[in-house]
C-alpha cells in the first residue's frame, strides 16, 4: 500500500467521522429543542398557577377580581391600582406565551389552548376599561400591545 492510498483511507474515515459527529450533534440540538419547549410550558404553567393561586388565597382580591372585571368604578381609587396590578400580572402571562410561541418554543397546540382564556378576559367591560386607560403605561412589548389592541376590538365586535 503507497502513501496515496493510506490518504485516501485516512480521508475517508475523516469523513465518516464528521458525518458520526453531524448525526450527534443533530441528536443533541433536537433533544435540547424539546427540552426548551418543556421548560418554557413548564415555566407558563407555573406563572400562571402563581396567579391563580394569588386569587384564590385572598379574598379580597378575588373580590377585587371580581368586582373590577365588571366595573372598574365600583372599585376605589386603591383598589382600582390593584386591579391594574393584577391585570399587568396577568396579562404578562399571555405575553410570556405569546413571546415563546412566536420564538418557536410553545407549540400551536398550547398557543391555541390559551385563546379561550384570552378571549374571556378581553371581552369582560372592567377589562377592557383598564386596557383602555392604561394608554402606553406597561412593560408590554410593542408587538404584544398591537396583538391586545387587535383582540380587544375582536371582543367588542363580538359582544356589542
Amino acid at each position: 500500500m503507497n502513501w496515496e492510498a493510506i490518504g485516501a483511507v485516512g480521508e475517508v474515515l475523516g469523513a465518516i467521522g464528521v458525518i458520526l459527529t453531524l448525526g450527534y450533534l443533530a441528536v443533541q440540538i433536537r433533544q435540547n429543542t424539546r427540552t426548551v419547549r418543556g421548560s418554557t410550558q413548564i415555566e407558563i404553567v407555573t406563572a400562571q398557577s402563581s396567579f391563580s393561586r394569588l386569587v384564590t388565597q385572598d379574598q379580597d382580591i378575588a373580590r377585587i377580581i371580581r368586582v373590577g372585571t365588571l366595573d372598574l368604578d365600583q372599585l376605589d381609587p386603591d383598589e382600582q391600582a390593584r386591579f391594574a396590578g393584577l391585570m399587568a400580572h396577568m396579562f404578562a402571562n399571555f405575553e410570556a406565551a405569546y413571546l415563546q410561541h412566536e420564538q418557536g418554543l410553545l407549540d400551536d397546540d398550547h398557543w391555541e389552548g390559551w385563546q379561550p382564556s384570552l378571549e374571556w378576559w378581553t371581552s369582560l367591560p372592567g377589562v377592557v376599561e383598564w386596557f383602555r386607560r392604561r394608554g402606553s403605561i406597561d412593560p408590554f412589548s410593542t408587538r404584544f400591545r398591537e396583538f391586545l389592541r387587535q383582540r380587544f376590538e375582536s371582543a367588542a365586535k363580538r359582544d356589542p
